[in-house]
Protein backbone atom coordinates (compact mmCIF):
# COMPACT_ATOMS: atom_id res chain seq x y z
CA UNK A 1 0.00 0.00 0.00
CA UNK A 2 1.33 3.61 -1.31
CA UNK A 3 1.67 6.26 1.39
CA UNK A 4 0.35 9.74 0.87
CA UNK A 5 4.00 11.20 -0.19
CA UNK A 6 4.39 8.19 -2.75
CA UNK A 7 1.01 9.15 -4.21
CA UNK A 8 1.61 12.23 -4.54
CA UNK A 9 5.28 12.05 -6.47
CA UNK A 10 3.66 9.54 -8.29
CA UNK A 11 0.73 12.37 -9.69
CA UNK A 12 3.66 15.01 -10.18
CA UNK A 13 5.38 13.24 -12.95
CA UNK A 14 2.46 12.25 -14.93
CA UNK A 15 2.19 15.45 -17.38
CA UNK A 16 -0.03 13.75 -19.67
CA UNK A 17 -2.51 11.58 -17.71
CA UNK A 18 -4.62 12.54 -14.71
CA UNK A 19 -3.89 11.50 -11.42
CA UNK A 20 -4.82 7.84 -11.81
CA UNK A 21 -2.28 6.93 -10.35
CA UNK A 22 -3.71 7.90 -7.30
CA UNK A 23 -6.41 5.27 -8.35
CA UNK A 24 -3.03 2.65 -7.97
CA UNK A 25 -2.29 3.21 -4.47
CA UNK A 26 -6.06 1.86 -4.19
CA UNK A 27 -5.50 1.58 -5.24
CA UNK A 28 -7.79 4.06 -7.11
CA UNK A 29 -8.78 7.15 -7.38
CA UNK A 30 -10.98 7.16 -5.21
CA UNK A 31 -12.27 4.57 -3.69
CA UNK A 32 -14.29 4.40 -0.28
CA UNK A 33 -14.93 2.69 0.75
CA UNK A 34 -14.94 2.20 -2.95
CA UNK A 35 -14.08 -0.17 -5.22
CA UNK A 36 -10.96 -1.25 -5.10
CA UNK A 37 -8.27 -2.77 -2.82
CA UNK A 38 -9.19 -6.54 -2.78
CA UNK A 39 -12.76 -7.42 -1.69
CA UNK A 40 -13.46 -4.49 0.18
CA UNK A 41 -14.29 -3.01 -3.12
CA UNK A 42 -17.68 -4.76 -2.58
CA UNK A 43 -17.79 -3.74 1.17
CA UNK A 44 -18.85 -0.24 -0.02
CA UNK A 45 -22.89 -0.11 1.40
CA UNK A 46 -23.71 0.90 -2.16
CA UNK A 47 -22.36 -2.14 -4.03
CA UNK A 48 -23.07 -4.80 -1.42
CA UNK A 49 -25.91 -7.12 -2.45
CA UNK A 50 -26.78 -10.56 -2.70
CA UNK A 51 -27.63 -10.80 -5.60
CA UNK A 52 -26.62 -9.37 -9.14
CA UNK A 53 -28.22 -5.83 -9.37
CA UNK A 54 -24.94 -3.96 -7.99
CA UNK A 55 -24.48 -1.06 -10.69
CA UNK A 56 -20.77 -0.73 -12.60
CA UNK A 57 -20.10 2.57 -13.00
CA UNK A 58 -18.53 3.51 -16.20
CA UNK A 59 -16.19 6.74 -16.08
CA UNK A 60 -14.14 8.91 -18.36
CA UNK A 61 -11.20 11.21 -18.13
CA UNK A 62 -10.35 13.17 -21.61
CA UNK A 63 -7.36 14.67 -20.17
CA UNK A 64 -6.04 11.30 -19.18
CA UNK A 65 -7.60 9.50 -21.75
CA UNK A 66 -8.66 6.16 -19.59
CA UNK A 67 -12.02 4.75 -18.96
CA UNK A 68 -12.12 3.63 -15.35
CA UNK A 69 -14.67 1.21 -13.56
CA UNK A 70 -16.00 0.95 -9.98
CA UNK A 71 -18.95 -0.75 -8.64
CA UNK A 72 -18.38 2.25 -5.53
CA UNK A 73 -21.01 5.05 -5.37
CA UNK A 74 -18.21 6.53 -3.31
CA UNK A 75 -15.33 5.71 -5.15
CA UNK A 76 -17.68 7.07 -8.54
CA UNK A 77 -17.88 10.02 -6.58
CA UNK A 78 -14.29 11.03 -5.32
CA UNK A 79 -13.31 9.85 -9.05
CA UNK A 80 -15.67 13.17 -10.22
CA UNK A 81 -14.98 15.62 -7.89
CA UNK A 82 -11.25 14.86 -6.99
CA UNK A 83 -10.05 13.59 -10.54
CA UNK A 84 -12.09 14.87 -13.50
CA UNK A 85 -13.97 11.94 -14.42
CA UNK A 86 -17.17 12.50 -16.14
CA UNK A 87 -20.26 9.48 -15.40
CA UNK A 88 -21.30 8.01 -18.94
CA UNK A 89 -24.80 6.56 -19.45
CA UNK A 90 -24.92 2.77 -19.66
CA UNK A 91 -26.41 0.60 -17.27
CA UNK A 92 -24.30 -2.29 -16.58
CA UNK A 93 -24.75 -4.73 -13.72
CA UNK A 94 -22.63 -6.95 -11.91
CA UNK A 95 -22.99 -9.37 -8.98
CA UNK A 96 -22.21 -9.89 -5.45
CA UNK A 97 -19.63 -13.11 -4.35
CA UNK A 98 -22.46 -14.98 -3.15
CA UNK A 99 -24.12 -15.52 -6.34
CA UNK A 100 -22.81 -18.91 -7.51
CA UNK A 101 -21.20 -19.65 -10.64
CA UNK A 102 -19.88 -16.43 -10.59
CA UNK A 103 -16.05 -15.33 -11.08
CA UNK A 104 -14.11 -12.11 -10.05
CA UNK A 105 -13.35 -8.76 -12.03
CA UNK A 106 -9.91 -8.18 -11.27
CA UNK A 107 -9.18 -4.80 -11.63
CA UNK A 108 -5.34 -2.93 -12.51
CA UNK A 109 -3.48 0.08 -12.67
CA UNK A 110 -0.88 0.47 -15.81
CA UNK A 111 1.32 3.49 -14.57
CA UNK A 112 3.13 3.78 -18.24
CA UNK A 113 0.11 4.14 -20.22
CA UNK A 114 -2.33 5.60 -17.83
CA UNK A 115 -4.75 2.77 -17.95
CA UNK A 116 -7.25 0.85 -15.77
CA UNK A 117 -7.31 -2.67 -17.02
CA UNK A 118 -10.26 -5.39 -15.95
CA UNK A 119 -10.12 -8.51 -16.43
CA UNK A 120 -11.29 -12.19 -14.76
CA UNK A 121 -7.85 -14.29 -15.53
CA UNK A 122 -5.07 -15.08 -13.73
CA UNK A 123 -6.24 -14.77 -10.40
CA UNK A 124 -4.80 -11.46 -9.20
CA UNK A 125 -1.25 -12.25 -9.92
CA UNK A 126 0.93 -9.43 -11.29
CA UNK A 127 0.72 -8.63 -15.02
CA UNK A 128 3.56 -6.91 -16.22
CA UNK A 129 3.56 -2.97 -16.09
CA UNK A 130 0.56 -2.76 -14.55
CA UNK A 131 -0.08 -2.97 -10.80
CA UNK A 132 -2.91 -5.27 -9.24
CA UNK A 133 -5.27 -2.93 -7.39
CA UNK A 134 -8.35 -5.74 -6.22
CA UNK A 135 -11.55 -7.22 -7.05
CA UNK A 136 -14.18 -4.64 -8.77
CA UNK A 137 -16.93 -7.43 -8.58
CA UNK A 138 -18.04 -10.58 -10.10
CA UNK A 139 -19.48 -11.25 -13.57
CA UNK A 140 -20.33 -14.51 -15.39
CA UNK A 141 -17.68 -16.87 -17.46
CA UNK A 142 -20.62 -17.62 -20.10
CA UNK A 143 -24.16 -16.44 -21.33
CA UNK A 144 -27.28 -17.32 -20.63
CA UNK A 145 -30.35 -16.08 -21.78
CA UNK A 146 -30.62 -12.70 -19.90
CA UNK A 147 -26.99 -11.65 -19.90
CA UNK A 148 -24.52 -9.90 -21.83
CA UNK A 149 -21.65 -9.51 -23.05
CA UNK A 150 -18.93 -6.96 -22.13
CA UNK A 151 -16.42 -6.21 -24.74
CA UNK A 152 -13.19 -5.21 -23.93
CA UNK A 153 -11.69 -3.29 -26.44
CA UNK A 154 -7.93 -1.76 -26.43
CA UNK A 155 -6.70 1.75 -28.47
CA UNK A 156 -2.69 1.46 -28.34
CA UNK A 157 -3.10 5.04 -29.73
CA UNK A 158 -4.43 5.98 -26.29
CA UNK A 159 -3.23 2.96 -24.49
CA UNK A 160 -6.99 2.81 -22.93
CA UNK A 161 -8.96 -0.47 -22.46
CA UNK A 162 -13.02 0.18 -22.88
CA UNK A 163 -15.52 -1.82 -21.77
CA UNK A 164 -19.08 -1.64 -23.34
CA UNK A 165 -22.19 -3.92 -23.69
CA UNK A 166 -22.66 -2.03 -27.01
CA UNK A 167 -21.85 -3.66 -30.33
CA UNK A 168 -20.28 -1.95 -32.98
CA UNK A 169 -16.77 -1.30 -33.49
CA UNK A 170 -15.18 1.53 -31.60
CA UNK A 171 -12.99 3.27 -34.21
CA UNK A 172 -9.16 2.99 -33.05
CA UNK A 173 -9.70 -0.07 -30.94
CA UNK A 174 -9.38 -3.51 -31.43
CA UNK A 175 -11.73 -6.18 -29.64
CA UNK A 176 -9.78 -8.53 -26.62
CA UNK A 177 -10.59 -12.21 -26.79
CA UNK A 178 -12.01 -12.14 -23.22
CA UNK A 179 -15.65 -13.28 -22.15
CA UNK A 180 -17.09 -11.02 -19.46
CA UNK A 181 -20.86 -11.19 -19.72
CA UNK A 182 -23.01 -9.16 -17.43
CA UNK A 183 -26.59 -8.09 -17.06
CA UNK A 184 -27.96 -4.92 -18.83
CA UNK A 185 -30.21 -4.45 -15.99
CA UNK A 186 -31.43 -4.78 -12.14
CA UNK A 187 -33.27 -7.82 -10.77
CA UNK A 188 -32.03 -10.67 -13.86
CA UNK A 189 -29.81 -13.72 -12.95
CA UNK A 190 -29.68 -15.54 -9.72
CA UNK A 191 -30.61 -13.87 -6.79
CA UNK A 192 -30.64 -13.65 -2.68
CA UNK A 193 -31.67 -10.83 -1.80
CA UNK A 194 -33.37 -8.93 -4.78
CA UNK A 195 -33.20 -4.96 -4.24
CA UNK A 196 -33.32 -2.23 -7.02
CA UNK A 197 -29.92 -0.72 -8.55
CA UNK A 198 -28.24 1.64 -7.34
CA UNK A 199 -29.26 4.62 -8.53
CA UNK A 200 -27.22 8.43 -8.31
CA UNK A 201 -28.81 10.45 -5.45
CA UNK A 202 -29.89 14.61 -7.50
CA UNK A 203 -27.11 16.12 -6.05
CA UNK A 204 -24.35 13.37 -7.92
CA UNK A 205 -25.09 15.24 -11.06
CA UNK A 206 -23.09 18.26 -9.59
CA UNK A 207 -19.98 19.31 -9.94
CA UNK A 208 -19.20 17.47 -14.12
CA UNK A 209 -21.05 14.37 -14.02
CA UNK A 210 -22.49 14.92 -17.37
CA UNK A 211 -24.63 11.91 -18.56
CA UNK A 212 -23.68 10.59 -22.03
CA UNK A 213 -26.83 11.06 -23.69
CA UNK A 214 -28.19 7.92 -25.26
CA UNK A 215 -31.02 9.09 -26.16
CA UNK A 216 -29.69 12.17 -28.39
CA UNK A 217 -31.51 10.94 -31.42
CA UNK A 218 -29.00 8.42 -32.99
CA UNK A 219 -30.10 5.56 -35.45
CA UNK A 220 -28.96 3.01 -38.45
CA UNK A 221 -27.52 0.22 -36.04
CA UNK A 222 -28.27 -1.73 -33.68
CA UNK A 223 -28.93 -1.23 -29.99
CA UNK A 224 -27.31 -3.35 -26.84
CA UNK A 225 -28.84 -6.64 -25.75
CA UNK A 226 -31.35 -4.26 -23.92
CA UNK A 227 -34.00 -3.79 -26.57
CA UNK A 228 -35.23 -0.91 -24.05
CA UNK A 229 -32.35 1.12 -24.67
CA UNK A 230 -32.01 3.83 -28.20
CA UNK A 231 -30.76 2.52 -31.45
CA UNK A 232 -26.84 3.02 -31.84
CA UNK A 233 -25.61 4.74 -35.20
CA UNK A 234 -22.48 3.19 -35.96
CA UNK A 235 -21.41 6.13 -38.06
CA UNK A 236 -21.15 8.48 -36.00
CA UNK A 237 -19.95 8.96 -31.77
CA UNK A 238 -22.01 7.05 -29.33
CA UNK A 239 -23.56 8.28 -26.41
CA UNK A 240 -20.97 10.37 -25.54
CA UNK A 241 -17.92 12.09 -26.04
CA UNK A 242 -16.15 9.80 -23.86
CA UNK A 243 -16.42 6.02 -25.83
CA UNK A 244 -15.06 6.12 -28.99
CA UNK A 245 -16.75 6.08 -32.22
CA UNK A 246 -18.02 3.24 -33.98
CA UNK A 247 -16.79 2.01 -37.42
CA UNK A 248 -19.47 -0.79 -38.70
CA UNK A 249 -17.52 -1.44 -41.81
CA UNK A 250 -14.36 -2.62 -39.67
CA UNK A 251 -14.24 -6.95 -39.30
CA UNK A 252 -15.92 -7.30 -35.63
CA UNK A 253 -12.71 -8.82 -33.83
CA UNK A 254 -8.78 -8.96 -34.73
CA UNK A 255 -7.34 -11.40 -33.77
CA UNK A 256 -4.12 -10.40 -34.81
CA UNK A 257 -3.56 -7.57 -33.05
CA UNK A 258 -4.51 -7.92 -29.52
CA UNK A 259 -2.85 -5.61 -26.50
CA UNK A 260 -3.55 -8.48 -23.98
CA UNK A 261 -2.56 -11.56 -25.77
CA UNK A 262 -4.48 -14.28 -23.75
CA UNK A 263 -2.63 -17.53 -25.08
CA UNK A 264 0.59 -15.87 -23.55
CA UNK A 265 -0.67 -13.84 -20.82
CA UNK A 266 2.70 -12.24 -18.39
CA UNK A 267 1.46 -13.28 -15.20
CA UNK A 268 3.67 -13.77 -12.46
CA UNK A 269 2.94 -16.57 -10.62
CA UNK A 270 5.51 -16.42 -8.10
CA UNK A 271 4.02 -12.95 -6.93
CA UNK A 272 1.58 -12.32 -4.06
CA UNK A 273 -1.46 -11.66 -5.17
CA UNK A 274 -1.94 -8.48 -3.38
CA UNK A 275 -2.82 -6.61 0.23
CA UNK A 276 -6.57 -6.88 0.27
CA UNK A 277 -6.50 -4.17 2.83
CA UNK A 278 -8.11 -0.54 2.10
CA UNK A 279 -5.78 1.36 -0.29
CA UNK A 280 -5.18 4.93 0.96
CA UNK A 281 -8.24 6.21 -1.51
CA UNK A 282 -10.50 3.73 -0.32
CA UNK A 283 -9.73 5.04 3.82
CA UNK A 284 -9.46 8.98 2.40
CA UNK A 285 -13.22 7.92 1.09
CA UNK A 286 -14.77 6.70 4.50
CA UNK A 287 -13.98 10.43 5.69
CA UNK A 288 -16.47 12.59 6.81
CA UNK A 289 -16.15 16.85 7.57
CA UNK A 290 -18.32 17.47 10.25
CA UNK A 291 -19.61 21.17 10.29
CA UNK A 292 -22.07 22.39 13.20
CA UNK A 293 -23.75 25.88 12.91
CA UNK A 294 -27.06 26.92 14.72
CA UNK A 295 -28.64 29.07 16.81
CA UNK A 296 -26.94 29.80 21.04
CA UNK A 297 -29.13 29.79 23.69
CA UNK A 298 -32.07 31.62 22.92
CA UNK A 299 -30.95 33.49 20.12
CA UNK A 300 -33.39 34.57 17.23
CA UNK A 301 -32.81 31.89 14.54
CA UNK A 302 -32.96 34.11 11.45
CA UNK A 303 -29.74 35.43 12.46
CA UNK A 304 -27.91 32.07 11.18
CA UNK A 305 -29.38 30.79 8.68
CA UNK A 306 -28.49 29.85 4.94
CA UNK A 307 -29.01 26.55 3.32
CA UNK A 308 -27.95 24.98 6.88
CA UNK A 309 -29.05 24.93 10.69
CA UNK A 310 -27.47 22.18 12.67
CA UNK A 311 -24.87 19.51 12.25
CA UNK A 312 -23.92 18.08 8.76
CA UNK A 313 -20.80 15.15 8.27
CA UNK A 314 -19.76 15.75 4.43
CA UNK A 315 -18.14 13.43 2.46
CA UNK A 316 -14.55 13.91 1.54
CA UNK A 317 -13.70 15.98 -1.73
CA UNK A 318 -17.55 17.44 -1.17
CA UNK A 319 -18.63 20.86 -0.59
CA UNK A 320 -20.51 21.79 3.24
CA UNK A 321 -23.80 23.22 2.73
CA UNK A 322 -23.83 27.04 2.55
CA UNK A 323 -24.58 28.58 5.89
CA UNK A 324 -25.62 32.55 6.57
CA UNK A 325 -23.96 34.58 9.30
CA UNK A 326 -26.22 37.77 9.96
CA UNK A 327 -26.00 38.43 13.77
CA UNK A 328 -26.49 41.91 14.97
CA UNK A 329 -29.08 43.73 17.13
CA UNK A 330 -31.22 40.52 17.52
CA UNK A 331 -31.39 38.85 20.42
CA UNK A 332 -28.49 35.78 20.72
CA UNK A 333 -25.33 34.72 18.64
CA UNK A 334 -24.61 32.43 16.24
CA UNK A 335 -22.63 29.09 17.37
CA UNK A 336 -20.10 27.27 14.94
CA UNK A 337 -17.52 23.92 15.70
CA UNK A 338 -16.15 21.38 13.67
CA UNK A 339 -14.65 17.95 13.52
CA UNK A 340 -13.58 15.23 11.30
CA UNK A 341 -14.43 11.15 11.07
CA UNK A 342 -11.65 9.25 10.21
CA UNK A 343 -12.69 5.67 10.98
CA UNK A 344 -9.30 4.04 8.86
CA UNK A 345 -6.74 6.36 9.85
CA UNK A 346 -6.37 8.45 6.57
CA UNK A 347 -5.49 11.46 8.11
CA UNK A 348 -2.94 10.14 10.15
CA UNK A 349 -0.76 13.70 11.04
CA UNK A 350 -2.61 16.05 9.84
CA UNK A 351 -3.56 18.83 11.96
CA UNK A 352 -6.48 21.65 11.12
CA UNK A 353 -6.40 24.42 13.58
CA UNK A 354 -8.75 27.46 13.89
CA UNK A 355 -7.96 30.50 15.98
CA UNK A 356 -11.27 33.02 16.69
CA UNK A 357 -10.84 36.36 18.58
CA UNK A 358 -11.98 40.16 18.94
CA UNK A 359 -10.30 43.02 16.81
CA UNK A 360 -12.74 45.00 18.97
CA UNK A 361 -15.34 44.84 21.43
CA UNK A 362 -14.69 40.98 22.88
CA UNK A 363 -17.90 40.72 24.23
CA UNK A 364 -18.98 40.29 20.06
CA UNK A 365 -16.76 37.04 19.91
CA UNK A 366 -17.70 34.14 22.62
CA UNK A 367 -15.16 31.90 23.54
CA UNK A 368 -12.16 33.59 21.53
CA UNK A 369 -8.75 31.39 21.43
CA UNK A 370 -6.97 28.57 19.16
CA UNK A 371 -8.74 25.34 19.07
CA UNK A 372 -7.43 22.42 16.66
CA UNK A 373 -10.32 20.31 14.66
CA UNK A 374 -10.36 16.87 16.24
CA UNK A 375 -10.11 13.60 14.07
CA UNK A 376 -12.18 11.29 15.69
CA UNK A 377 -12.83 7.39 14.48
CA UNK A 378 -16.61 7.76 14.80
CA UNK A 379 -18.88 10.37 15.22
CA UNK A 380 -19.30 12.77 18.50
CA UNK A 381 -15.95 14.57 18.91
CA UNK A 382 -16.46 18.76 17.77
CA UNK A 383 -14.09 21.29 18.36
CA UNK A 384 -14.87 23.73 21.22
CA UNK A 385 -18.11 26.01 20.67
CA UNK A 386 -17.57 29.30 19.71
CA UNK A 387 -19.98 32.58 19.63
CA UNK A 388 -20.54 34.99 16.84
CA UNK A 389 -21.91 37.99 17.90
CA UNK A 390 -21.06 41.04 15.92
CA UNK A 391 -23.26 43.67 15.79
CA UNK A 392 -23.30 47.65 16.22
CA UNK A 393 -20.61 47.68 18.70
CA UNK A 394 -16.79 48.39 18.01
CA UNK A 395 -15.36 46.05 15.58
CA UNK A 396 -15.73 42.47 14.84
CA UNK A 397 -14.70 39.20 14.75
CA UNK A 398 -11.61 36.99 13.24
CA UNK A 399 -11.64 33.28 12.07
CA UNK A 400 -8.32 32.11 10.73
CA UNK A 401 -7.75 28.82 9.27
CA UNK A 402 -4.20 27.11 9.09
CA UNK A 403 -3.11 23.50 7.95
CA UNK A 404 -0.30 21.73 9.18
CA UNK A 405 1.10 17.90 8.66
CA UNK A 406 -0.23 16.95 4.85
CA UNK A 407 0.94 18.00 1.80
CA UNK A 408 -1.58 16.11 -0.23
CA UNK A 409 -4.82 17.47 1.60
CA UNK A 410 -6.39 20.74 1.36
CA UNK A 411 -8.93 22.40 3.02
CA UNK A 412 -11.25 24.63 0.76
CA UNK A 413 -12.78 27.67 2.66
CA UNK A 414 -15.45 29.86 0.55
CA UNK A 415 -16.93 32.99 1.90
CA UNK A 416 -19.23 36.06 0.76
CA UNK A 417 -21.18 38.94 1.07
CA UNK A 418 -24.94 38.64 0.39
CA UNK A 419 -25.11 42.60 1.40
CA UNK A 420 -22.88 44.97 2.33
CA UNK A 421 -19.29 43.98 1.12
CA UNK A 422 -17.86 45.82 4.52
CA UNK A 423 -19.50 43.37 7.16
CA UNK A 424 -17.61 40.26 5.29
CA UNK A 425 -13.33 40.73 5.47
CA UNK A 426 -11.58 38.72 2.59
CA UNK A 427 -14.14 37.22 0.88
CA UNK A 428 -13.60 34.75 -2.30
CA UNK A 429 -12.59 30.69 -2.32
CA UNK A 430 -9.40 30.10 -0.42
CA UNK A 431 -7.20 27.14 -0.36
CA UNK A 432 -5.42 26.02 3.15
CA UNK A 433 -2.59 24.37 2.29
CA UNK A 434 0.21 22.55 4.58
CA UNK A 435 1.88 25.72 6.22
CA UNK A 436 -0.41 28.45 5.28
CA UNK A 437 -3.38 30.26 6.76
CA UNK A 438 -6.52 32.04 5.86
CA UNK A 439 -7.79 34.90 7.79
CA UNK A 440 -11.92 35.78 7.51
CA UNK A 441 -13.30 39.38 8.72
CA UNK A 442 -17.05 39.29 10.62
CA UNK A 443 -18.42 42.38 11.36
CA UNK A 444 -22.32 41.73 10.59
CA UNK A 445 -24.45 44.54 12.11
CA UNK A 446 -27.00 46.50 10.94
CA UNK A 447 -26.00 46.88 7.74
CA UNK A 448 -27.86 45.02 4.45
CA UNK A 449 -26.78 41.39 4.22
CA UNK A 450 -24.70 39.00 5.76
CA UNK A 451 -21.65 36.91 5.09
CA UNK A 452 -21.86 33.04 3.74
CA UNK A 453 -19.71 30.31 3.92
CA UNK A 454 -19.27 26.32 3.21
CA UNK A 455 -15.96 24.31 3.41
CA UNK A 456 -14.51 21.32 1.59
CA UNK A 457 -11.81 19.06 2.47
CA UNK A 458 -10.04 17.39 -0.75
CA UNK A 459 -7.11 16.36 -2.15
CA UNK A 460 -4.42 18.76 -3.73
Amino acid sequence: MQSPSTMRRRVMTRSRRLPAAPFAALGLLLMTACGAGGDAALEDADALSQDCSVRLYRMYSGSSADHFYTASYAEMKLAQNQFGYVLEDEDIFICSGSVEGVVPLYRYWGETAGDHFYTTRGGGRAIDGYVFEGVTGYVFPAKDDDRVRLHRWYSATDGDHFYTTLTGNPMGYVLEDEMIWVYPRAGLGPRGSVRPPTELPPEATDGGVVPSGEDAGTDSGTSPEDAGAPPYDAGTSPEDAGAPPYDAGTPPYDAGSPAYDAGAPAYDAGTPAYDAGPSYLDRLAAVRFVHRFEPGAGADPTQCNGRFSGTEEVVFGDWSKVIRIDADQRNGWCDQQFGLIDPLNALEGLRIRIDFYADGDPAQCKNPGSREIPIASAAGLLSSVYGIDTDGRFGGCQQEFSLEGRDDLALDVQFEADGDAGQCGNTGQHAVVSGTSVRLRLDTDHRAGGCRQRFRLRLR
